[in-house]
């Protein structure tokens, strides 16, 4: 076929993803029907096929699962979207504990080195004590409230 070539190196800071739920075919609801209510569901009926990015709402889902799984193909199908669901949450708590034992490793490397964990709060500039005294003042109560002039849109002058 041609020389070998080198894989793609995996992402290190690849995302964590939500567990991917069932996926609702065609063949499935052809099957099963289709639930009245269901925003997928009423585009099927309306157009003979699926549009993306509409979901199956969660009545629709449940539904069609308990029908799954009265069959044997069902129930296979549901069982095989399990074990990959479990595998996928075994990967992800996998990964999680990676990144939080990265975070301690390089925690105490900073710490060995001397680094603070994290920078020390920048000092207020010089004179900026009285900055702050200001501004609770503007805030206070009768700031709050507008008089009948100040509430009024100048449009409404007239």
């Amino acid at each position: 076929m041609g020389a070998e070539v080198e894989r793609h190196p995996n992402p290190e800071n690849e995302a964590i993803t939500e567990t991917r739920r069932l996926k609702i075919t065609m063949k499935t609801l052809r099957e099963h029907g289709t639930t009245d209510g269901c925003p997928q569901c009423v585009h099927v009926r309306a157009f003979g096929e699926a549009k993306s990015g509409l979901i199956h709402s969660e009545p629709c889902r449940k539904r069609i699962l308990e029908a799954m799984s009265a069959t044997p193909a069902g129930a296979a199908r549901i069982q095989k979207q399990k074990v990959r669901a479990e595998r996928h949450d075994d990967q992800v708590n996998q990964r999680l504990v990676e990144l939080s034992a990265d975070h301690f490793e390089a925690a105490d490397r900073a710490r060995r080195d001397g680094e603070p964990d994290h920078p020390p709060p920048e000092a207020p500039p010089a004179g900026a004590a009285g900055a702050a005294e200001p501004m609770r003042q503007a805030h206070s109560a009768e700031a709050e409230t507008p008089s009948d002039d100040e509430s009024r849109c100048p449009r409404d002058s007239d």
